[in-house]
């Protein structure tokens, strides 16, 4: 099937590594192809995976030529959902949660260092979650609960802080008199 991807004309439609992709013909340019997402492999070709609604839209139009151009709307494609970026999204939001139940663990420990550093990662584990599937609920939910999480810790620190200014100063005032 021929597929007309935008300004890159006549890309051959096929199943690689078990997901929807495009081959533009060899004598495309290459800054055409990077500015349509498309990656060079290491033989030397270039191919673009197709996302669940870009997949959606080409099924609709088989086994006639499709073309993606102003008039394809991905909007109604919404309910289509790329299962092999969710499961990787998934994977990395449950990796973030683990670490972060190692934080809260870990929070009555010695050292603050440990809970620092498996914070940090359970924040990056959720953000790369995010980039590799944006439109997925549950690492949206986990980085909300993780500020929501920094944003508490922060007025407990600084309301400690006032607290503690406060101490000092009474503790002091009544020592002034002493000496």
């Amino acid at each position: 099937m021929v597929v007309n991807y935008y300004n890159v004309k006549k890309c051959k439609y096929e199943v690689y590594e078990n997901r929807p992709a495009l081959f533009p013909p060899e004598d495309t340019e290459e800054s055409l192809l990077r500015e349509y997402g498309f990656v060079k492999m290491i033989d030397g070709r270039w191919f673009k995976f197709l996302s669940g609604n870009e997949y959606q839209h080409i099924m609709e139009m088989y086994p006639c030529d499709v073309t993606f151009d102003i008039s394809y709307n991905p909007i109604k494609y919404t309910n289509i959902e790329d299962k092999g970026n969710d499961r990787i999204s998934n994977i990395l939001s449950i990796l973030s949660l683990v670490c972060f139940a190692v934080v809260v663990e870990r929070f009555l420990a010695v050292s603050l260092t440990p809970v620092c550093v498996f914070f940090g990662f359970a924040i990056a584990l959720v953000t790369a979650a995010r980039i590799v599937e944006p439109q997925n609920i549950f690492p949206k939910i986990l980085a909300i609960f993780y500020i929501t999480v920094v944003v508490v810790i922060t007025i407990m620190i600084i309301h400690a802080i006032i607290v503690c200014n406060r101490e000092i100063d009474a503790c002091l005032n009544s020592c002034s008199g002493i000496g």
